[in-house]
C-alpha cells in the first residue's frame, strides 16, 4: 500500500448473532479504509459515563486517552471491504457510535457520517479543514472541532446544535474533545488556551498557556486534565480550571 497511513484505530462493532472487528485506516489521500473479519469475538462494552456506548466513541476510546479496545482483533485479516473517500486527506481519526455510523472530519473542510456499508449517511460543512477527531456524548452529540475557529455540536443526525468560538481570530481548534464525568467539554485551542464548555455551548473557563494546544485532553478518574502545549509543557488542570 502506497498510502501513508496516519492512524490505526481498532474496534469492534457488534450485534446479537455475531461481531465483526474493524480496523478503520486514515490516508493521506483522503480515503476512510475499513478491513474486516467475521468472528465470533466477546465484545465488552466502554463503561464511560457521559460517553454513547458504542464501540470507539472518542479519540483513544477513553477519557483516560489509552487507546485500549475490549474487542477481539486476532481474526482481522486485512480484507478491504470498502473505501470512503473525500475531498482531501484526513487526519481525524474516526469515532464510531452506539448503531455503528462512523464520523470522521477531511480536510476538505466537511464532517461525515459514514453508514456501516461505508456509503455516506450525511455530511456538516464547517469553514475549515476538519483535523480533530470527533467525541460521541451519552446523548449522542458529536462534538468536533474546526480550523475555522468553532467547536461544534452536532446531532445525530447532522443538525447543528451549537457552535462555540472561543478566539476572536478564529484559531484553528485541531484538538479532539474530551468529555468530563458532568458532561463539560474540554478542548484545546490554537489561542494557546484549554477550554471547558458546558453542554449548552456557553463557556465555562479558559485555562492560558503559552503555546498553541494541539494536544488532546485526557481526564484522570479525580477529574484531573492532563493537555500539552507548543510551550513545552504538559499541565495536569483541576477541573475548576486551577
Amino acid at each position: 500500500m502506497t498510502e501513508n497511513i496516519i492512524e490505526k484505530i481498532v474496534m469492534g462493532i457488534s450485534n446479537k448473532a455475531f461481531s465483526f472487528t474493524v480496523v478503520l485506516l486514515i490516508l493521506t489521500s483522503g480515503a476512510l479504509v475499513i478491513m474486516a473479519s467475521e468472528c465470533t469475538a466477546d465484545g465488552g462494552e466502554a463503561g464511560l459515563t457521559n460517553f454513547e456506548e458504542g464501540p470507539w466513541p472518542k479519540f483513544r476510546g477513553d477519557r483516560r486517552n489509552t487507546g485500549l479496545s475490549s474487542q477481539d482483533t486476532g481474526y482481522v485479516d486485512g480484507t478491504v471491504r470498502w473505501n470512503f473517500r473525500t475531498g482531501h486527506q484526513i487526519t481525524s481519526s474516526p469515532a464510531v457510535g452506539a448503531d455503528d455510523t462512523i464520523y470522521v472530519g477531511s480536510w476538505d473542510g466537511d464532517f461525515y457520517a459514514v453508514n456501516p456499508d461505508g456509503s455516506e449517511r450525511w455530511s456538516y460543512s464547517t469553514d475549515g479543514f476538519v483535523k480533530s477527531s470527533p467525541t460521541i456524548a451519552e446523548d449522542g452529540t458529536i462534538y468536533v472541532g474546526s480550523d475555522d475557529g468553532n467547536l461544534y455540536a452536532l446531532d445525530p443526525e447532522g443538525s447543528l446544535k451549537w457552535r462555540y468560538r472561543p478566539s476572536t481570530w478564529s484559531a484553528s481548534i485541531a484538538s479532539s474533545p474530551s468529555i468530563g464525568e458532568d458532561g463539560t467539554i474540554y478542548v484545546g485551542c490554537f489561542d494557546n488556551s484549554l477550554y471547558a464548555v458546558n453542554p449548552d455551548g456557553t463557556e465555562r473557563w479558559e485555562f492560558e498557556t503559552e503555546g498553541n494546544i494541539f494536544s488532546s485532553p485526557a481526564i484522570d478518574e479525580d477529574g484531573t486534565i492532563y493537555v500539552g502545549s507548543w510551550d513545552g509543557n504538559l499541565y495536569a488542570v483541576d477541573p475548576d480550571g486551577t
